[in-house]
């Protein structure tokens, strides 16, 4: 199925459960369209920014097979809370021997978080998000679907040491927030703490699943899992997204995780006996 079919079948069946239909319409196949002219030139992607930061930001309650999420107009929201996004992946979910805690580390607006539960029969989500822009919508979402007696949310990022750091993201694409080595007054600050001195060695041995999508910060997210990593139990899995797979195998490796699949740059590995 091509990608146009692939969009047009999304917005099909795409229920929507607050917002103008009309309003709606607009800015999905907008969106859609700014994304793909953004990638053809840099003076387009500028061109299209600042269009963008004068058009209104409606929102919108929408539902589909995934649940039921809140999206805003000319982000990335509504491919990120859509029933395509990723599905490729999301069977990796029924790898672990068990599904007992899912940890979800870069939540971003909760699709991973909400479907652990819902569709894989989690019976808890810790979830992660830093960025304050997003986290509120995480929240949202999660109460939307019903699943605040399951989820918790921390808005903090985490690596291997107590610390601040620069934190950016671009307003059209909230899904790729990342931590920067950059220090000035318009960048944001986050707080960072670690995994270990957050979650008890009795939570860490009933973690099924760890999914770590920090946009190239996986490796100092690991650094603070030692513990973890050591006490979840055989069968337990890590998918974790990295353009350096050999550094996280490596890693990973030092805990009798092996790795089991790869697509793109997004690995699972298996913690053996």
């Amino acid at each position: 199925m091509n990608k146009l079919s692939v969009l047009q079948e999304s917005y099909s069946a795409t229920e929507l459960l607050d917002g103008s239909r009309t309003a709606f319409f607009l800015t999905f196949w907008l969106t859609k369209l700014f994304s793909l002219l953004q990638r053809t030139s840099s003076m387009l992607d500028t061109a299209i920014h600042m269009l963008v930061a004068r058009l209104p930001k409606n929102k919108f309650i929408i539902k589909n097979k995934t649940g039921i999420f809140a999206v805003e107009a000319f982000d990335d929201s509504t491919t990120i809370c859509s029933d395509y996004f990723e599905e490729h992946l999301r069977d990796w979910l029924t790898t672990p021997t068990t599904q007992d805690v899912f940890v979800d580390i870069g939540a971003n607006r909760g699709l991973y978080s909400i479907i652990a539960p819902t569709r894989y029969s989690y019976a808890e989500v810790i979830a992660f998000e830093p960025n304050p822009e997003v986290v509120h919508i995480l929240r949202e979402n999660i109460s939307l679907n019903n699943l605040t007696q399951k989820i918790t949310v921390h808005d903090y990022a985490l690596g291997s040491n107590t610390s601040t750091v620069s934190f950016t993201c671009d307003p059209l694409h909230k899904g790729g927030g990342r931590i920067v080595d950059i220090q000035s007054d318009n960048i944001l600050q986050v707080p960072v703490r670690v995994f270990d001195d957050v979650v008890s060695i009795d939570k860490a041995s009933k973690i099924s699943f760890i999914k770590i999508d920090t946009e190239g910060f996986e490796l100092e997210v690991l650094a603070g899992m030692s513990r973890t990593l050591t006490n979840m139990l055989p069968g337990s899995c890590l998918m974790i997204e990295s353009s350096t797979p050999d550094d996280v195998n490596q890693l990973v490796s030092a805990y009798n995780f092996k790795l089991e699949k790869t697509s793109h740059h997004d690995h699972l590995f298996i913690k053996k006996s």
